[in-house]
Parts: C-alpha cells; structure tokens; sequence
C-alpha cells in the first residue's frame, strides 16, 4: 500500500530567510565561543604548568634545607668539638 502525501507547501521567503541567518548565527556563535573557551583553557594550562613546578620545587626544597641544615650541624659540631678540645689541652 503506497501512501499519499499532499503536495509540499512551499516556505515564504520571510521564514526561509530567518532558518539561515539562525544558522550562520550559531555557526558565527560557535566559532566565537570555541575561541574564548580556547583562550581560558590556553590559560588554565599554563597555570597548571606553573603549579606544577613550583610543588615539584616544595617538594624538593626540604631535601635541599635538611642537607644543608646537616651541613651546618656538622661544622657546628665541629667546632664544638674543637672548641671544647683546644679547652682541655689548655686546663691540663
């Protein structure tokens, strides 16, 4: 059994022309928008990056302090060590 359709109705040109300038407007929409999304996301990843490697930096600036602090308590201890030494030899 075919069906029948009517015949198409046609459009008026006022509607027409209103479908396609709704579609280059979401096409222009679109384009823009993919920018500026692009722009903030650009942005949010080099600020990522920066992130990154200033917590790579804290965590590698304890091992860097406490080698130097140990440094420090080896010349401290030293010294000391010395200090107290060249004592003795004086009071015997």
């Amino acid at each position: 059994m075919v069906r029948q359709f009517k015949c198409p109705v046609n459009v008026s040109p006022m509607i027409r022309g209103a479908r396609w300038c709704m579609l280059l407007t979401g096409i222009v929409y679109g384009a823009t928008r993919k920018n500026a999304l692009q722009r903030f996301e650009d942005n949010q990843r080099e600020f990522r990056q920066q992130m990154k490697k200033l917590q790579e930096e804290v965590i590698r600036l304890p091992f860097i302090e406490h080698d130097c602090v140990e440094n420090i308590f080896i010349d401290i201890e030293t010294k000391n060590f010395l200090v107290t030494a060249e004592k003795q030899n004086n009071m015997s």
